[in-house]
């Protein structure tokens, strides 16, 4: 084939051919990680679209009049070149090819039967380009593509989604080569499973720890969806702390195979997956993050004792790689401070740790596994000397996201209350390639080597927190004033700095409410900031130690939404 192959066809020399997102899950379908059936459609197809109908001096045009700091600027870049590209004329051969892929990757029939395309199962179709961008956008995947000619309009759309007002703000700021931008696709097939999970190997201030999101449905890329929240040791892989939220609605098909929201019969408040598959999916993400040597948030779709990878987004920061078998018990296993409804394994709180059942991928010592979780506290193992410096880039910023915040809070302790989170943004990291294979855990911190991941990052001063030194919230409003105070205390960075870039580097800066007020007035977001949620929002929680669900929501709303320009 010319402008497709299957997955299991690409190999690790073709990014400009496929794309990061492709290659990234093509390697780890040839280490036997299971992937839903999935092919690429090739970055030359859309060359040859651009030749084809003379593009490129089109999009070079609107790119002449676009402007980084004018949103609606930037809608009509995406608008003009998502026109231009529905307009364009297919390379002779592509539909071919195309709907021999579909016919492969939906559900394969008996030889000589014939399935209308309504009757197959639904696919996606994911962008994947030749750099990599903000891994909390998930605007650029295409969901429940029904049949064969709505895949043709999918596979457009995907082609302009490249030029998505977010993605082209973060481009023009970088002053990128648009002639070095290349555009592949991923199509995959939709199969139906029970939950979706999203797991970060770790955090940029947490090496340490994998952290997983669980939800019943399909893949939630919008946020409307409440999940279950859980801290993993990443080497010693336990259960260290959890938050179980109730789900009283999930994604699901209609019948005409739209992903809509469909209410549960009843609110489901226990957990969305058992301890074996959390672990499973933890060890996976471990093995994914060791292959790619990168740190990466991953995309499952889950059935008991089934789980395969979708997608994975690399976070662009350095860490931390061990290879499988080589990890210590984790030194991060002291007693963490969780909310009362958490999950049984997370219970090494100040009171009485509650009994439970021993792991099946760790054996316990002296009783149950939380005993042992507390003796390892006493006596941690000391802490690798690492050589690199980190640093805080653009990435980290975008992953002080609100749903991310509530997993951090799960594993703070009060030995580490007291700590400035400039101390905790600044904590060296360092890289250790992979050398073994063995799950056998030791109780020795590992032996590491420090590659960089990511030279290329931008070197920024690492952003200052405010530490009160009061300990960690047991109520769930405490927790989430303690949050919303965090959050805001790096949005006021972002904000900081949009005020810099719209009224030059002379101009004073004024107090927060007021900056954002002006910022307003220039229109220097897609839309206009409510003050009075965010900043009356961290007020009532600074004067009240605690904050109402209705007020939070508000709160983070509008932080997830500024933290879009960071």
């Amino acid at each position: 084939m010319l402008y497709l192959k299957p997955i299991s066809a690409v190999t690790q020399h073709e990014l400009q051919a496929v794309g990061y997102k492709a290659q990234d899950l093509a390697l780890l379908a040839a280490h036997q990680i299971p992937t839903p059936p999935t092919a690429v459609i090739l970055s030359n197809a859309f060359e040859e679209v651009l030749r084809i109908g003379n593009l490129k001096y089109k999009i070079d045009y609107l790119f002449s009049h676009a402007q980084e700091l004018v949103q609606q600027s930037l809608v009509n870049l995406y608008t003009g070149v998502r026109k231009a590209l529905y307009d364009a004329k297919l390379p002779n051969g592509f539909e071919t090819e195309l709907r021999e892929i579909y016919d492969t990757i939906t559900k394969p029939v008996a030889l000589g039967e014939l399935v209308a395309d309504n009757e197959r199962s639904p696919v996606r179709v994911i962008l994947s380009t030749n750099r990599m961008d903000d891994p909390e956008d998930n605007t650029t995947v295409i969901q429940a593509v029904n049949g064969f000619d709505e895949l043709l309009s999918a596979v457009r759309e995907g082609w302009a989604l490249a030029y998505a007002p977010t993605l082209l703000r973060v481009r023009l700021h970088e002053h990128y080569p648009e002639s070095r931008l290349r555009v592949a696709l991923i199509v995959q097939s939709m199969d139906r499973r029970a939950a979706t999970s999203h797991v970060y190997s770790c955090l940029p201030q947490d090496h340490k720890k994998a952290y997983v999101q669980a939800y019943l449905g399909y893949p939630d890329l919008r946020e409307r969806i409440p999940k279950d929240y859980y801290a993993i040791g990443k080497w010693s892989l336990r259960v260290l702390a959890s938050d179980i939220a109730t789900q009283q609605e999930m994604l699901d098909l209609d019948a005409k195979k739209d992903l809509v929201p469909v209410a549960l019969e009843r609110p489901v408040t226990s957990e969305k997956l058992v301890d074996r598959d959390l672990l499973e999916l933890a060890r996976i993400t471990r093995k994914a993050e060791r292959l790619l040597m990168t740190p990466v948030k991953a995309f499952y779709a889950c059935s008991p004792d089934d789980h395969e990878v979708l997608w994975v987004n690399r976070l662009g920061f350095d860490t931390m790689i061990v290879a499988d078998g080589d990890g210590a018990s984790d030194s991060d296993a002291v007693p963490v401070q969780v909310p009362v409804h958490a999950h049984a394994h997370a219970s090494v709180q100040q009171s009485a740790p509650a009994e439970s059942t021993p792991s099946p991928i760790t054996p316990s010592k002296d009783g149950s596994e939380d005993d042992f979780l507390l003796t390892q506290a006493e006596t941690p193992p000391p802490e690798p000397q690492a050589t690199h410096q980190a640093t805080t880039s653009m990435v980290e910023l975008s992953l002080a996201e609100p749903s991310l915040s509530v997993v951090e809070s799960l594993v703070t302790t009060p030995a580490s209350s007291s700590e400035s989170s400039s101390d905790v943004l600044s904590e060296p990291l360092s890289v250790m390639p992979s050398s073994q294979s063995s799950e056998e855990l030791s109780d020795e911190a590992p032996e590491q080597t420090v590659l960089s991941q990511s030279e290329e990052i931008a070197q920024q001063p690492v952003i200052p927190a405010v530490s009160d030194g009061v300990e960690p919230a047991t109520s769930a409003g405490g927790v989430a004033a303690k949050l919303l105070s965090s959050s805001i205390a790096i949005v006021r960075t972002v904000v900081e700095r949009r005020y810099r870039a719209a009224f030059g580097d002379d101009a004073a800066l004024p107090d927060f409410a007021a900056a954002i007020e002006r910022l307003n007035g220039a229109n220097a977001f897609s839309r206009a900031v409510d003050v009075e949620a965010l900043v009356g929002a961290q007020r009532a929680a600074e004067a009240n130690g605690t904050i109402d669900a209705a007020s939070y929501a508000k709160a983070v709303g509008e932080v997830a939404f500024i933290m879009g320009y960071a």
